[in-house]
């Protein structure tokens, strides 16, 4: 495994939220609105300074299912990593804890991709169900965001920045 390098950048904690920058006044001027409103209810926000190192074990191949459905109803050892727009991330686990994920097993996929069939049979829409490599948080998908993208569209799970918070 590679050696990682160390990393740093600025968050700001708000409540469950945290805003991400390369610098801190990047951070702050992304959060002066959110920041701004703490300070008129006198509520308390934070700044962290973090320093880390990025991940070099590679990441695990997921299921990508669209969000209204829940594998972990019909499959044991599957947990939800993420959600954007429609579509949801699955890993799976032993433990239940993401450091510890294993590729989905074919076999397993096979039982989704089988049951979302039958959903799609009986009248459900099934937006997405494919396997690969974690995308990471957005879920962007390229092949099918990126023409969406190049149309002006926003690809899914993408929230547009209003220009009062640039």
């Amino acid at each position: 495994m590679a050696k990682a390098e160390i990393v740093e950048y600025w968050e700001v904690h708000i409540k469950n939220g945290t805003h991400h920058g390369k610098t801190k006044e990047e951070v702050l001027a992304r959060s002066k609105k959110r920041i701004d409103e703490q300070e008129q209810e006198g509520l308390s926000w934070e700044l962290h300074h973090v320093f880390t190192t990025e991940r070099t074990k590679p990441f695990p191949k997921v299921l990508i299912l669209d969000r209204q459905n829940n594998p972990g109803a019909w499959i044991e050892n599957i947990h939800l990593a993420d959600s954007a727009g429609n579509r949801s991330v699955w890993f799976y686990s032993l433990t239940g804890d993401y450091d510890d994920a294993q590729d989905l097993p074919l076999e397993l996929f096979k039982k989704v991709e089988w049951h979302c069939s039958n959903l799609k049979k009986n009248g459900h829409d099934v937006s997405i169900c494919m396997l690969r490599e974690d995308p990471g948080l957005g879920i962007f998908i390229p092949e099918i965001d990126r023409p969406n993208l190049e149309e002006g569209k926003l690809a899914d799970g993408c929230i547009p920045i209003s220009k009062e918070e640039n």
